[in-house]
């Protein structure tokens, strides 16, 4: 894993990528902690449960994503693993308090980032193996690139975002038994925080987050067919009358 502070070898264009990178991730990442943070608060406070280990690491997670506003260029690659990891293990015990058979749901998630580094170096022909922009000094000034490589960023960010948010209102429709669009949704937030973080301190090829990318918005749409699924069920299920 690369990281830039900003020495003398860093130039004005990588140090601008990198700080507008940063403060996309720092921004994105509090709009995502602070209602995973509420829905933890409400969810264990309906279950007369204390304050939590995941509510404190959220928290953390919020001070964090707070100090890398203030301090991007010298300790922000830092900052984002920091907070990335604290979302994480927050995000996997609040889904494991919904329902502890949601395990396979983080084993899941875990598996795909495995299987995705494993399987594209194979699937993608070389000469389209890039590195992210702003650890390469000739491709510097790419028009083509930057852009791409926001969008990745804004996407992943922007369904994780999504996911917290939604969380906060209906997280405790996930409370019970497991359900695939509840597996499915947790797995898409666990590898669009995970594709936000590496594209965010350069940890990746481009075609390899492209390849992530991809994932989650399978992840995504699956997790849309199998609510619709759910919700049809419900629907379409009449209340026995007793007589």
């Amino acid at each position: 894993m690369q990281a830039v502070y900003g020495n003398d070898d860093t130039t004005d264009g990588q140090l601008k990528q990198q700080i507008k990178l940063l403060s996309s991730y720092s921004l994105k990442a509090l709009w995502f902690a602070m209602p995973m943070f509420y829905a933890s608060l409400t969810h264990h406070y309906s279950t007369s449960t204390t304050f939590s280990v995941e509510d404190t690491l959220f928290l953390v997670a919020i001070i964090v994503d707070a100090a890398l506003i203030l301090l991007l260029s010298k300790w922000g690659n830092a900052l984002v693993c920091i907070s990335w990891l604290l979302l994480e293990l927050a995000t996997c015990l609040l889904i494991l308090s919904f329902n502890k058979h949601y395990a396979f749901a983080i084993l899941a998630a875990l598996l795909l980032a495995v299987v995705v580094a494993l399987l594209q170096p194979k699937l993608q022909h070389a000469p389209d193996r890039h590195v992210l922009p702003f650890f390469t000094q000739d491709m510097i000034g790419d028009d083509e690139e930057s852009p791409h490589l926001g969008h990745l960023l804004d996407l992943s960010q922007g369904i994780a975002s999504f996911g917290g948010l939604f969380t906060a209102i209906a997280g405790h429709f996930m409370v019970g038994p497991v359900n695939a669009a509840g597996f499915f949704f947790f797995c898409a937030i666990a590898l669009g925080l995970y594709l936000s973080m590496v594209v965010t301190v350069g940890a990746v090829t481009r075609p390899h987050a492209k390849c992530l990318a991809i994932v989650v918005m399978v992840l995504v749409v699956l997790t849309f067919i199998a609510a619709c699924i759910l919700l049809a069920g419900h629907s379409g299920s009449k209340p026995q009358v007793v007589t």
